[in-house]
């Protein structure tokens, strides 16, 4: 494959462009497409890619690049997140993808999406899987010695970003420096990270390329795929217009209260009353009504009957034999 089949192999959507970018700084850039690769994500969710990656599996194991998932355990804790041979994922570079996806999936539904609701519809499993795909592949790769050469990932990246109109002068040709910079910096990407991601993507395009480019599909899916693309149907109609029904007569009161009747459950509404509440406190116009005396006079005395009591007086009688024990009572009552 030459170097220029491989670049383009590599932006045409075959390979895979690790992290992708969102559309956001593409939109700056009128008539702009989005020009983000799409993986090979159908053929991973194919039979032949659970043959594929069982070999891959075995193949890490042979090279040496581990395959047991609690190995982490072991008491080598680092601070990656997905380690695979030499290749490292660290906490904020696995959330500089994560929130990648976020704002894609926000571009794409016009709407603010939260990290609980990315959570609950699995964004983190989907970035944990591109990943743990992307460096596993990486590393068994770098074990095999496929790498992509420094002139196969500028013509790569050449061909990628001039799907973006302005990133390149128009009358010397030169990449925008600046704007590269601000596209990179909008995806959280570095431009080592960006030639590493077209480089990988032409290593996996050649070799997913080479591992398919000797199938054949059966016949039998061709005929099937040929007879759903040519299957053709007949169908025959004809207009009526309100002239070639004529005139309609008006319904009679009889018609007219047979359809009321029949369609009485979809033409009348329940009845229906409307309660206004009001409520009224004296703390609501206290200092703001000023009283008249004559009319506060005035209805006390209206009301003073209801609103006070007689006044009543009680007495003791304490009986004595003499006028000396009468005196005596007398005094100590004083």
């Amino acid at each position: 494959m030459s170097r220029q089949q491989s670049a383009a192999l590599a932006c045409s959507g075959k390979g895979r462009l690790y992290p992708p970018f969102t559309a956001s700084r593409a939109a700056r850039f009128k008539g702009s497409k989005d020009p983000m690769l799409a993986t090979i994500k159908k053929l991973m969710k194919s039979w032949l890619a659970a043959g594929i990656l069982g070999l891959l599996v075995v193949s890490m194991a042979f090279l040496g690049l581990g395959t047991d998932p609690f190995a982490m355990l072991g008491g080598n804790l680092g601070t990656w997140v997905i380690k695979a041979g030499p290749n490292e994922v660290s906490a904020p570079e696995f959330k500089t993808l994560f929130d990648r996806m976020k704002k894609g999936a926000e571009e794409q539904y016009q709407r603010p999406i939260s990290y609980e609701d990315a959570v609950k519809a699995g964004m983190e499993k989907q970035a944990l899987e591109e990943l743990m795909n992307t460096e596993a592949l990486s590393a068994m790769f770098t074990k095999l010695g496929l790498t992509a050469s420094d002139a196969q990932v500028d013509e790569a990246m050449k061909q990628h970003l001039s799907q973006y109109p302005g990133l390149f002068d128009e009358i010397t040709g030169e990449l925008n420096q600046q704007a590269f910079a601000g596209l990179l910096n909008d995806n959280g990407l570095t431009p080592a990270q960006y030639r590493k991601a077209l480089g990988g993507s032409i290593v996996e395009a050649q070799f997913f390329g080479a591992m398919t480019g000797g199938l054949k599909v059966p016949r039998i899916y061709s005929a099937l795929q040929g007879a759903f693309a040519l299957e053709e149907r007949d169908v025959d109609y004809f207009v009526i217009t309100p002239a070639s029904v004529g005139a309609i007569a008006p319904p009679t009161d009889a018609e007219m209260q047979a359809f009321l009747k029949e369609n009485a459950a979809q033409l009348m509404r329940p009845e229906m009353r409307v309660l206004q509440v009001v409520r009224f406190s004296a703390e609501d116009f206290k200092g703001k009504v000023a009283a008249d005396p004559a009319e506060v006079q005035k209805r006390f005395d209206f009301r003073k009957d209801s609103l006070s009591s007689p006044e009543t007086r009680s007495f003791v009688q304490i009986p004595v034999k003499n006028a000396g024990q009468a005196a005596t009572v007398a005094d100590r009552l004083k």
